[in-house]
């Protein structure tokens, strides 16, 4: 993965406030007023520097308006993995999470396997995700608060697209362990829709393989799910 923390002070300082800015989804032009504004600087000087970032850390757009900037996708994904990073160091993991497992409607089969998706669950996680989700319901009012306390701390996202005329939103995801009551831990990851109809009392994840089948389940058994935000 992309690394934005060998940069040197000042471009890592241009990355930072463009993305304070805005310079993140969306290309925005980049005139001379606005970057007076952002960084006290000329905008020659200004785009000597971000040459110096062009195309890795920066994509630069060209037409009858001027210049537009917005940050790549492997940025973003750096600032993110600092952020995570930062956050275990100052704050620490979310708590364990305890959940009884309940059969949902079958719809992460379809969402998981398609291309867009398991594409990049795999560079993320390094594995491909078994088609389909697997649903824990939370009981306790402890479950739910660190349930809501992992979904309010950073996260990977995993980017919307259009596939066959349909918008597939963005998903975000949280590496973790699952464990049963036995003494067996397998890898996977806890995933939520940006928009999603599941409350904070649903939590869905997804393994390299059929959790079920794996950990010999059935519906209302416990599963601890530990979250771990590197």
């Amino acid at each position: 993965m992309l690394s934005i923390v060998t940069l040197e002070p000042k471009l890592l300082n241009i990355i930072m406030v463009l993305v304070k800015n805005g310079v993140r989804k969306d290309f925005i032009l980049i005139n001379e007023e606005k970057i007076k504004e952002m960084f006290n600087s000329s905008l020659e000087d200004f785009f000597q520097d971000t040459e110096k970032l062009i195309p890795k850390y920066l994509e630069k757009k060209e037409n009858s308006e001027g210049i537009s900037l917005r940050i790549t996708s492997e940025t973003e994904k750096s600032l993110r993995s600092l952020l995570i990073e930062l956050q275990t160091i100052f704050f620490g993991f979310p708590p364990q999470i305890r959940g009884l497992l309940m059969t949902g409607l079958g719809e992460g089969n379809y969402y998981i396997a398609l291309p867009e998706y398991s594409k990049q669950f795999n560079e993320l996680l390094g594995w491909t995700p078994y088609p389909g989700t697997l649903n824990l319901r939370l009981t306790t009012h402890n479950d739910v608060e660190g349930f809501q306390r992992l979904i309010n701390s950073p996260s990977h996202l995993i980017n919307g697209f259009k596939h066959e005329g349909r918008t597939f939103g963005e998903v975000l995801l949280w590496k973790c362990e699952i464990q049963h009551f036995t003494d067996e831990i397998i890898e996977g990851a806890v995933i939520r829709p940006v928009r999603t109809h599941h409350s904070h009392q649903t939590i869905e994840l997804i393994a390299p393989y059929n959790i079920r089948d794996k950990l010999n389940l059935k519906d209302e058994d416990t599963l601890i799910v530990n979250p771990n935000l590197m």
